[in-house]
């Protein structure tokens, strides 16, 4: 491939990714909207699991990390691996020496992981409500887990989007507060 095509590919992709963002973004938005009394009459369940699986992910990733004797700035770049990858990106650069190809890729794998495999692990702990269902896929497996999810189950879609958005503006908000990120350093090790 030519030295021109090559440089004109990633711009390609970059402008088909942010397309295919704002149509979800849309879709998502309106499914938001049409059960706007249901996410407004579930707010604190919606709030609280969202923080709770944000804080989970980055602290378990880290105690993880720690105890299959990664090296600390391998660890720093999965931190956010739940996190969708543009905010993910900006989550680490708080941190000092993270690779930040490794954090696009892990975060990309735990989306392709969670799309394929968070139904299945779902039904088999019973999990049948879709609010639940949402909160989960979206807290754990980001746009992909998300996409996935709502193509079977559309009624999770406003749970999803929301979850989406809430699990990436708070793993943002805790990370770039000195002390969660000391805490989650002395974690790493």
């Amino acid at each position: 491939m030519s030295s021109a095509m090559s440089s004109y590919m990633p711009t390609i992709l970059r402008l088909r990714g942010r397309e295919v963002a704002s149509i979800l973004d849309f879709f998502a938005a309106a499914a938001a909207i049409s059960d706007r009394a249901l996410v407004r009459r579930h707010s604190a369940e919606i709030f609280t699991s969202v923080i709770v699986a944000t804080i989970f992910s980055l602290y378990s990733t880290a105690l993880i990390g720690r105890l299959v004797g990664l090296e600390p700035t391998l660890t720093i770049s999965i931190l956010p691996r739940c996190i969708t990858v543009a905010l993910a990106l900006s989550i680490v650069s708080f941190f000092e020496g993270a690779n930040s190809s490794l954090t696009a890729a892990v975060v990309v794998l735990t989306g392709l992981v969670g799309a394929n495999f968070v139904q299945a692990m779902l039904d088999k702990l019973h999990f049948r409500d879709p609010i639940a269902r949402g909160i989960a896929t979206a807290s754990s497996a980001h746009g992909l887990g998300t996409a996935a999810l709502s193509a079977k189950e559309p009624e999770a879609l406003p749970f999803c989007a929301i979850a989406y958005a809430l699990t990436g503006i708070f793993g943002s908000l805790f990370c770039s507060v000195p002390v969660v990120r000391q805490s989650l350093l002395a974690v790493i090790g």
